[in-house]
């Protein structure tokens, strides 16, 4: 501890950041627990009966208990229910109750663009902006390890996009 704030004093810097600070500072997340997987309760209508049956806790929005996922989830199922959007709960679900793997998958930022693109202009329609929170640039742009928009919007059938690393044939 002396060795850091001597640093910086030595450096001419005028603040003195403790070591917390410093990962705060650089957006490194102090969470000492690892995320654990948690079955997705019954209560979460929003992403019961997605598919998969157990979701990353903490979630992408930095969730840490089902509580505070339940509760700030809740709030989103109006916008599901307007179905201004095919890939509305796909891309929420993707945020609050996110696949069990061991690496965080993202929503690319074109399934967050389609959503918005469809349901923004309903959510203003009721006072609302699209929130900070999941705006889209804060999601990787498509690749291979990111969950893109399924629904074919021609149709209403939704496809699975899938392309294997490594496989330039798979389409």
């Amino acid at each position: 501890m002396i060795i850091i704030l001597l640093t910086v004093l030595v450096s001419g810097v005028s603040c003195t950041l403790m070591p917390n600070q410093y990962i705060t500072e650089w957006g490194i997340s102090s969470r000492l627990t690892q995320p654990s997987c948690v079955d997705i309760p019954e209560n979460l209508t929003l992403c019961h009966g997605i598919g998969y049956t157990q979701m990353r806790l903490p979630n992408l929005l930095d969730h840490d208990t089902m509580a505070e996922v339940s509760q700030q989830s809740s709030s989103w199922v109006p916008l599901f229910n307007l179905k201004c959007h095919s890939d509305t709960q796909l891309f929420l679900c993707s945020l609050f109750s996110p696949v069990c793997l061991d690496r965080p998958i993202y929503p690319c930022r074109s399934l967050c663009e389609a959503v918005k693109n469809g349901c923004e202009s309903r959510m203003r329609a009721y006072g609302f902006p699209w929130p900070d929170m999941v705006r889209c640039d804060k999601f990787p742009v498509d690749n291979d390890m990111c969950i893109s928009v399924q629904a074919n919007t021609n149709t209403g059938k939704c496809f699975l996009q899938m392309k294997w690393i490594g496989d330039e044939n798979v389409k």
